[in-house]
């Protein structure tokens, strides 16, 4: 297992993820063990022409540590033990093959201006879907539930870990989103520190809360409610394209009742979540022709501190390329306007629901 590091920039708070100098490198840290440009277009899930996520090929991974199974009408969390490799399973979790980053010992400890520690923690991918072929924008309702509840068990768990600061999810769909895989999956990744972007929604929010009594994106859910930005609504989720988005056609499901831990999501909920995904994931795809996506949960880091921020999902559709203003300036050039983008999404959001649910 090659070993990497946790770099800081000279002056700003960013990071970068390098392989020591004694390490072989790692991916593109989706947990697929590509590396970047490789582009052959397998995936290197696959193994003498095998994808390895596919059921009968549990035996070509890490040992699953949670495997979700039906039987008798009720959902078991199991697990592989030496050897034994569960079946039939509708979700499974093992460590990546090609971690982004590792629990293995690492000293790699540098002060500023290079300033390093070890890129420590646990990289876990997720198979959303026994079947290869299902994509996550066209998975049933149920299928999703299911990966939500084992995300929320993951999640529980890994924070029980000493040295986990920080959990992070996120998925890809298609090799501009950074996937080259086809079999749908979800990786969850763990820091020693709080990612910058986390950060600074928290201090942002803190201030807010501070200055106006209120939590900003409870503010978001019902100020964008019912408005020109807002492509879905459920009982419990708001499905909203940004005031101000980085990416054309991003959009972001906000929880509707304040909610700063995803552990205590209430299955209802994760019902509810679960429809709301399928219904502006597969409205995506129909209204781009199946463009390529990124997906990230933006979760509070769920440690007795005081950095806390109402959790969302972003979804990032992948139609353009940035240019050297973006990379280098931070600031966005974005030719879909938030109300443009939201009138191209709603409707076929709106008929994934109707059909979702059963009505026409």
């Amino acid at each position: 297992m090659a070993l990497s590091e946790l770099r800081r920039d000279y002056l700003v708070d960013r990071f970068v993820v390098v392989p020591t100098e004694n390490g072989n490198g790692h991916g593109n840290g989706n947990g697929n063990g590509h590396s970047h440009g490789n582009g052959n277009g397998n995936g290197a899930h696959r193994r003498h022409g095998r994808c390895l996520y596919c059921p009968g090929n549990e035996h070509l991974t890490s040992p699953a540590v949670l495997a979700m199974v039906q039987k008798d009408g009720m959902y078991q969390m199991l697990s592989d033990d030496e050897g034994n490799y569960v079946k039939d399973w509708c979700v499974r979790v093992f460590p990546s093959n090609d971690p982004a980053v590792s629990t293995a010992p690492n000293v790699a400890y540098g002060e500023q201006p290079l300033y390093r520690e070890p890129a420590y923690g646990f990289h876990y991918v997720l198979v959303a879907a026994p079947d290869h072929k299902q994509k996550l924008s066209d998975m049933p309702i149920e299928q999703w539930a299911n990966v939500l509840l084992v995300i929320q068990d993951r999640v529980k768990w890994l924070y029980s870990q000493k040295r986990v600061n920080y959990v992070s999810i996120f998925a890809g769909y298609g090799k501009s989103a950074g996937s080259n895989d086809e079999h749908s999956q979800i990786n969850l990744v763990t820091f020693p520190t709080i990612p910058p972007t986390i950060m600074q929604e928290a201090e942002a929010s803190e201030r807010f809360a501070d200055d106006s009594g209120s939590c900003p994106m409870c503010d978001i859910a019902r100020v964008e409610a019912s408005g020109p930005r807002e492509i879905l609504s459920t009982q419990n989720f708001v499905a909203v394209c940004p005031w101000a988005p980085t990416y054309p056609y991003e959009f972001w499901i906000v929880p509707k009742r304040h909610s700063p831990n995803f552990s205590s999501v209430t299955q209802m909920e994760i019902n509810d979540l679960a429809l709301m995904i399928r219904s502006t994931l597969g409205g995506l795809a129909s209204s781009l022709k199946d463009t390529y996506f990124n997906m990230a949960f933006h979760l509070s880091p769920e440690r007795k501190n005081n950095v806390m921020i109402h959790w969302h999902i972003e979804v990032y559709p992948q139609t353009t390329n940035w240019s050297g203003f973006e990379r280098a300036f931070g600031v966005y050039m974005n030719n879909v306007s938030p109300e443009h983008a939201a009138e191209v999404l709603k409707p076929s959001c709106r008929k994934e629901l109707a059909a979702s649910v059963g009505v026409k």
